[in-house]
Order: C-alpha cells, then structure tokens, then sequence
C-alpha cells in the first residue's frame, strides 16, 4: 500500500521531470516517523519504504539505490507477505 497524507498533510509532493520532494514540515515527519516505526514492528511486512528510510525484512536489510531512495520521498510504502490458507 501506499500512504501519501499522514493525519491530513501530506507525505511530500512530485516537482519538476519527477523529483519527488519531501514535507519537511515537523508535524508530518512525526507522522512519517511514527508510522514507519509502527510498521517495523509488524511481523507480515516485507517492505518497510519512505521519507525516513526504506527496509526490507527479513533482517531489517537497508535499500540504498538512490532510484528507490527518490522514488519514496513523497509517500510511505509497505508491502506485506501474502497469507496463507
């Protein structure tokens, strides 16, 4: 899923040639903040991305590659295992 208002303002907004640019607003980075910590502690995410970083689980694995870095500026993405039946 991916989340781009946290508690009505936003997560950051796409410029110019698809720079994505993040709300450096402090009530919406404690917001990004808040939810990114949120999701770490749920044990079904598989991919944890945004404005503050972006990890992938198992083992809380960094994503470097600055097209991810700048593609998740302006939302919070996660990404969760499938269930099973």
């Amino acid at each position: 899923m991916d989340i781009n208002r946290l508690n009505g303002l936003p997560v950051g907004v796409q410029g110019e040639h698809g720079v994505r640019v993040r709300n450096t607003d402090p009530g919406a980075m404690a917001a990004v903040s808040a939810l990114q910590a949120a999701l770490l502690r749920q044990p079904g995410v598989r991919e944890d991305f945004g404005p503050d970083y972006l990890l992938k689980m198992p083992g809380r694995q960094t994503v470097t590659s600055a097209y991810l870095v700048n593609m998740h500026q302006n939302h919070v993405h996660a990404a969760t295992r499938g269930l099973r039946p």
